[in-house]
């Protein structure tokens, strides 16, 4: 969807530009039965950044840059998602400056450290452009030619050093997502192969919000405690429309909870009934705080079929280590109330973060217990430590210190000194989560990833990618994501 953002702001903007889904395009060459080296083998930043290149990684960087219908002198535009996507995109970074474009990258999870270190990386190869943040202006100033000391957010190495842009907020939202230039076949080509269901169906997200959240978990890289800017719900609805004008009929409203405030939702809610919005099917994150059960039924008769929720733990001692804000009796209604409204409740629990006890993990089982009935699915998740979080900016109120970086996630020690990555209890720290981490930290982002990838096939995973460019000629590109089968 941050393709369909960009492009947005360039099409509002006047830029002339192409936007390609690498994501799709090479799930695309794949299902045809044409090889793919991050499929087969899988890529490491190590690999795409030597000198000579292998055969083998030559050919992807060639195929990355037929996806694109690559030619010289374009202007290139790369955003990177997670860590899993770095060797791709500095691959296709470097075909890019041998074919004399400019390049930027950007990615909400990009940090001063590792926006320096990939300029570092690719400076043996040509001069590029990092946005570190909102990227919507930034995308544009690049477009037209800015120079680097005015690309908002950016970095940009030159042969005298990295320039750096101003640092700003956004002025406003971000546009709603623009998908005028959406290969849809690939798309439900895509979507039958990864549900092994051979009906054609058209799924797209649709941005309501998720920039910033205004509750203060301590594992969260958007958490503030005040600072959200919602989008009003009148203008998600539009999109909504648009996007069913597109024949899309399954939707994933991308947003950190639908209900921010039970009054927010009430609006949203009204708006979604006021445009007559109930021929698709959709799902979100909902918070389990207070709702009344007809919240609950105008949201199901609105087409909302799968509430997903943070719960993380049954615990209120544990709860309020996280700064979850949550009342577990309330957690408990809302469920149930969920539950009667023929809405399916998947729950998401967190083990592992710091100050955990036995008695905590035995809450937790018996509030699964106590609430069966209203709890369909359940992802248990490993904690893991990401940069840029309240607990990694303030480790000793958590009782833990930081010890280190590595591939996307602070190692730390807790106070009884044992070292940790992430929760033993869940695979150790040899385990690893199910989709690809963020990267970059506060003081050093390392490029280096491991080659793991190569497991996507065999292990149900699929890591499909996007990209778009302008008539500068400028692109941007979305690189390989990690997506589990839902």
């Amino acid at each position: 969807m941050g393709i369909a953002v960009l492009a947005a702001q360039l099409a509002s903007a006047g830029v002339d530009f192409e936007a390609y889904d690498l994501e799709i395009e090479l799930a695309w060459e794949r299902l045809a039965g044409r090889s793919c080296l991050l499929y087969e083998v899988g890529v490491d930043s190590d690999t795409v950044l030597r000198e000579n290149l292998s055969d083998e990684v030559a050919e992807y960087g060639a195929q990355l840059w037929r996806a694109i219908d690559g030619g010289a002198t374009q202007d290139i535009a790369i955003s990177v998602m997670g860590y899993e996507q770095v060797a791709s995109a500095l691959l296709l970074a470097r075909v890019a400056l041998a074919n004399g474009c400019r390049v930027a990258f950007g990615g909400q999870f990009f940090t001063p450290a590792s926006a320096n270190e990939v300029g570092e990386a690719l400076a043996p190869f040509g001069s590029v452009t990092v946005v570190v943040g909102d990227g919507w202006d930034a995308v544009e100033a690049f477009a037209r030619r800015t120079s680097p000391e005015r690309i908002p957010n950016g970095v940009t190495t030159t042969s005298g050093g990295a320039v750096a842009g101003p640092v700003v907020a956004a002025k406003s939202l971000p546009p709603q997502p623009d998908y005028s230039w959406v290969r849809w076949d690939r798309y439900e080509a895509f979507g039958a192969a990864t549900y092994r269901d051979s009906r054609p169906v058209r799924r797209a997200h649709l941005y309501v919000w998720d920039k910033q959240c205004n509750f203060r978990c301590a594992f969260c890289r958007v958490a503030t405690g005040s600072k959200a800017v919602l989008t009003p719900p009148q203008t998600a609805v539009s999109s909504f429309e648009g996007l069913i004008e597109h024949g899309v009929r399954q939707l994933n409203f991308m947003t950190n909870e639908l209900n921010p405030s039970r009054k927010y939702m009430l609006r949203f809610l009204d708006a979604m009934e006021d445009a007559g919005c109930d021929s698709a099917d959709w799902f979100t994150y909902v918070r389990a705080d207070r709702l009344e059960p007809d919240d609950l039924a105008r949201m199901r008769a609105v087409g909302g079929r799968l509430a997903r929720y943070g719960v993380e733990s049954g615990s209120q001692r544990l709860l309020d280590l996280m700064r979850k804000d949550y009342h577990v009796p309330t957690m408990e209604r809302t469920l149930h109330a969920a539950a009667d409204a023929d809405i399916w409740n998947h729950v998401n629990f967190l083990v592992g973060f710091p100050g955990e006890e036995e008695s905590d993990i035995d809450e937790t089982i018996r509030f699964l217990d106590r609430n069966a009935a209203a709890i369909h699915s359940v992802r248990i998740n490993p904690f893991y430590l990401p940069p840029d979080t309240p607990i990694a900016r303030d480790p000793g109120s958590f009782g833990i210190q930081l010890t280190g970086f590595d591939s996307g996630w602070w190692k730390y020690r807790d106070a009884d000194g044992v070292n940790r990555t992430r929760t033993p209890w869940c695979g150790g720290s040899s385990g690893s989560p199910s989709t690809a981490p963020s990267w970059g930290s506060g003081s050093r982002a390392p490029i280096r990833s491991s080659s793991s990838t190569s497991s996507a096939a065999t292990a149900g995973v699929t890591r499909p990618w996007g990209t778009y460019r302008t008539s500068s000629r400028s692109s941007g590109c979305r690189h390989p994501r990690t997506r589990t089968r839902r």
